[in-house]
């Protein structure tokens, strides 16, 4: 998922961006 695709749909920011918050997390215990 890509920034501007955030940017682009404030209405779902929030889920968005706990989705995004959780696959980063992942990625950086990996």
């Amino acid at each position: 998922m890509d920034l501007s695709d955030l940017i682009s749909v404030p209405a779902i920011m929030p889920a968005l961006k706990a989705n995004s918050k959780k696959q980063l997390l992942q990625l950086l215990s990996e």
